[in-house]
């Protein structure tokens, strides 16, 4: 009788210090976001990889404000916002169901959480235009060191002097024409950010495209 209690009873205290160690695997809310930065705005509806960023602010939380600072993130967002394909530098990886960057080398996370009321400290996507529609892309295709794969993309005017949509629309399947990367009038291709650009007046202009899906 003694034998089977005692037996019970260390079950049930490995029972409890499993349980235990459960729960101190899963951290707590407090522990998961440690800092809360400013709103950074998106200025037009944007893309990072397959994240999808509605127009608007954004709160920023971090998870461990040691391993990435609020100043820090700004200008991981601003740059994320550049890329063109969602493939980040710097250990870098998107989350998409969690709306967050993770840092694999650091163990660096930060999450946005759609937020209204304007913005705070953060400065959002560069201010060019989304035009509207998509551009589809036949064929995988590549121009220069740009690859496109089959399928939809949207297009974004750089600046105000940029060409307007509908000549980018042109411009962009002229440049189809030219796997090779030599583009006419000037025109260069930036294939990390997927930009097309030339200098007009002594700045630069031109578009961005990303895929759609």
């Amino acid at each position: 009788m003694t034998k089977k209690t005692s037996r019970g009873s260390l079950r049930g205290i490995i029972a409890a210090l499993a349980a235990l160690a459960a729960l101190a695997a899963v951290p707590s809310a407090a522990q998961a976001d440690k800092a809360t930065c400013p709103k950074f705005t998106v200025e037009h509806d944007d893309t990072i990889g397959k994240l999808k960023l509605a127009k608007g602010a954004y709160t920023v939380k971090i998870r461990d404000d040691k391993k990435v600072t609020c100043a820090q993130t700004t200008k991981l967002l601003q740059q994320f916002l550049q890329d063109y394909d969602g493939k980040l530098g710097g250990g870098w990886v998107v989350k998409v169901k969690k709306v967050g960057f993770k840092n694999n080398r650091t163990g660096a996370f930060f999450r946005l959480t759609k937020g209204g009321g304007g913005g705070g400290g953060g400065g959002g996507s560069t201010p060019h235009s989304k035009c509207p529609g998509t551009f589809q892309v036949q064929n995988n295709d590549r121009i220069g060191d740009l690859r496109l794969p089959r399928g939809p993309y949207y297009t974004y005017q750089l600046n105000k002097e940029s060409p307007s949509c509908q000549r980018i629309t042109k411009l962009f399947a002229k440049f189809l024409q030219r796997p090779d990367g030599d583009l006419p009038d000037r025109w260069k291709v930036i294939a990390e950010q997927g930009k097309f650009v030339k200098r007009k007046g002594g700045q630069r202009i031109g578009f961005r495209v990303k895929p759609a899906s």
